[in-house]
């Protein structure tokens, strides 16, 4: 009835957050590949032996031009291995390592780093250009200077070229050519120009000689602010550094679908100046429930009318998992119409974001963004503070500005709006694409396996969450997200076969209406027997038996609800497919404006307790006794079950309040009695002699 892919969903997605033993196997593989890769030090020993096995491996072409000198890993050099004859274990590691594009893929090398990758057979060298490497003078470079490293090839090219009393012969009778002559070299000259010119081919960005700004940095004074911000609040300057590489094992990178290597190198610019005026710009957003996707976020801008326009508005279009996505656009609209020295200051009502991008964003590019629901906007936005000379600070609202003001007005009117007006954001070639495969975990692998693989909302799902939202209007200001509906379908006041219930009719998964069409010989159970007539066939949908059916039944448990409701001042109406879905996300107030939490709690727990009653008496009725109206159940007798049920509950809720007994599980005396106060089941849900609420031991002596 419904998918695995949707069972395997987090739970706040519409699945069960059940795991998927396919993918943890998949994330198990990973693990073992990052073991290989990222092991330094004393390494594990199979590490050494399945090396050994790649190096024997190679393919044919590979294996002719490299000898054992030359060979260092078939990861940071430019060569491939056959895995079809490798050993299982083997195999599924090197399926794991191309399947997940796990890559020597560093961002931001330091210069030992590109000092000791490997001559021979460069990782990087382009291959239109890739020079022999089993010339006479390579093979002299290899078995007399012993060059394994670029740093090795740098020495011997220099120290001879270099020498003063060098002629550029290879007659050359100076002391650093004798030195070559005497480990062996028959021709110093042309191994340090065969050193060279392998050398030359080296793209600039992995050539040791040539020195580049890796990445600007914030002064010491600004460092200092960042780190009071942190403490004091306030504005926070974003730090445009990246985090350098200076180990081979730091340089992996897995789940990147561009090669970082293919972005050029950045122009050796200085920040702006940091005195300069900062142009504030108020930011907001506002959401709206939309028939097509489910939720429709819009942005206000709100800029100072010293430097700029006095405001904007537009409207986007988002997906299920976007919350904040219009704020993030808006942020990359500022940026990007931005001066290139102009410092501007964003003023945003998202603590979270405002995080990510400071004091967690080596985290999040260390771990790919997993688990943040806007990976790609914030790659982009990433990339386009920290490339600008620019300063970019971010701030919260203080207490209530007037530009804040401005900017939520102008998002709740773009909210309004009848068409879109965002247009696609193009991503950024300085993205940190990816994640560092040494730091990321075995769950944040698998929390991207999963999320690569998320389905999409079911079809005869959307329906019933626009219901929900529809629905709950009447009691709670703003739109709802599909998020808070499934938590919400989660909450403790229900049983757990109630919260079960609820689930699988959000989903419409029972077996009931339109489920019976494909099974032959049961297409008669499509539709209401009872309600069915005069050649009129009324499907049996979940919908229909909770809200719709005429049946001895529903009506009574509705009534009988209906009546325990005025008799607390609930507000009451008419049972709808949203309002029984939606039930735990209504929220009642009293006359000053606060929440009745035990009305809010009591109502939970009468509309989700009489849903699944008159699902069950549905079932008795149609599955147990087939329809026969001799047997349908007495409206009183219907109610009475209704309030022995909310009596067991009751009864429950108040032996839940031990805390010796129950500890943090314990319910509060408090919430009890709000929940139950003034309804004639306090007065029946115990014998006079009421439950002891606190454990005893009786003890005696016997005769």
């Amino acid at each position: 009835m419904i998918k695995k892919s949707t069972i395997h969903d987090t739970e706040d997605n519409g699945g069960r957050g059940l795991m998927d033993l396919h993918e943890r196997n998949k994330s198990i593989d990973i693990g073992w590949a990052k073991r290989y890769l990222t092991s330094a030090g004393e390494a594990p020993t199979w590490t050494h032996a399945l090396e050994a096995i790649c190096k024997a491996k190679l393919v044919s072409g590979d294996a002719k031009k490299c000898d054992d000198a030359s060979l260092v890993n078939h990861m940071t050099q430019d060569l491939e291995i056959s895995s079809r004859s490798l050993p299982h274990t083997a195999k599924r590691i090197m399926k794991a390592i191309k399947k997940n594009n796990i890559r020597f893929d560093p961002v931001n090398p330091t210069t030992e780093l590109k000092e000791g990758m490997p001559f021979w057979h460069h990782l990087f060298v382009p291959k239109k250009t890739r020079p022999r490497y089993n010339t006479a003078r390579c093979k002299c470079l290899r078995e007399n200077h012993a060059v394994r490293t670029v740093s090795d090839a740098i020495r011997v090219a220099e120290d001879i070229t270099h020498h003063d009393g060098h002629s550029g012969t290879h007659a050359c009778k100076c002391t650093a050519c004798g030195d070559a002559r005497a480990i062996g070299c028959q021709s110093p000259q042309g191994c340090a120009g065969a050193a060279l010119k392998i050398l030359e081919k080296i793209p600039a960005k992995w050539d040791p000689r040539i020195h580049f700004k890796a990445d600007y940095e914030l002064t010491d004074r600004e460092k200092e602010k960042n780190k009071q911000a942190k403490t004091e609040g306030g504005a926070v300057i974003f730090d445009p550094q990246l985090k350098q590489e200076s180990t081979l094992q730091e340089c992996f990178r897995i789940f990147g679908y561009k090669n970082s290597q293919d972005v050029p190198p950045r122009a050796d610019n200085p920040l702006a100046d940091p005195d300069t005026e900062y142009t504030v710009t108020h930011l907001s957003e506002a959401s709206k429930a939309d028939a097509r996707t489910g939720r429709t976020t819009a942005l206000g801008h709100h800029e100072n009318p010293r430097t700029r326009t006095a405001g904007r508005r537009e409207k986007l279009r988002t997906t299920r998992l976007t919350e904040g996505a219009a704020l993030l656009t808006a942020m990359l609209e500022v940026v990007r119409g931005a001066e290139d020295e102009e410092n501007i200051e964003l003023v945003i009502p998202r603590r979270g974001v405002m995080d990510a991008l400071t004091t967690k964003l080596q985290k999040h590019e260390d771990n790919g963004w997993v688990d943040y629901p806007n990976r790609q906007l914030m790659m982009t936005l990433t990339a386009k503070m920290r490339n600008r000379p620019g300063r970019t600070a971010i701030r919260m609202p203080e207490g209530a500005e007037q530009g804040h003001k401005g900017a939520s007005t102008l998002a709740r009117e773009a909210a309004e709006m009848d068409t879109c007006t965002h247009r696609n954001m193009t991503s950024d070639p300085g993205e940190v694409r990816g994640a560092s495969l040494a730091t990321i975990s075995q769950r944040e692998v698998y929390a991207t396996l999963m999320e690569a693989k998320k389905p999409d909302v079911r079809k005869q799902t959307r329906p019933n969450l626009e219901k929900v939202r529809k629905a709950i209007k009447t009691t709670r200001r703003g739109n709802v997200t599909d998020r808070q509906i499934w938590l919400s379908l989660r909450s403790k006041d229900m049983r757990r076969n109630v919260r079960q219930f609820m689930y699988k009719s959000m989903h419409d998964a029972h077996r009931c209406g339109r489920h019976w069409k494909d099974i032959p010989e049961c297409g008669d159970r499509v539709f209401c027997k009872h309600c069915s007539a005069d050649g009129q066939d009324i499907e049996e949908s979940i919908e229909h038996i909770l809200t719709e059916c005429t049946a001895p039944g529903r009506q009574a448990i509705w009534d009988e609800a209906k009546s325990l409701c005025e008799a607390r001042n609930i507000p009451w109406s008419k049972p709808s497919m949203g309002a029984v879905l939606g039930n735990a996300l209504m929220r009642f107030k009293d006359a000053e404006g606060k929440s009745r939490l035990g009305d809010n709690r009591f109502y939970r727990i009468l509309i989700s307790e009489g849903a699944y009653m008159v699902w069950l008496v549905r079932n008795e009725r149609v599955v147990q006794n087939e329809n026969d109206k001799t047997k349908y159940a007495a409206p009183a007798a219907l109610k009475e079950r209704l309030r022995a049920q909310l009596r067991r509950r009751h009864t429950i809720d108040k032996t839940m309040t031990d805390k010796r007994q129950f500890g943090v599980k314990a319910i509060l005396q408090a919430t009890v009695d709000d929940t139950w106060h003034h309804t004639d089941l306090e007065r029946t849900a115990h014998p006079p002699n009421d439950v002891p609420q606190q454990a005893r031991v009786l003890s005696g002596l016997l005769d």
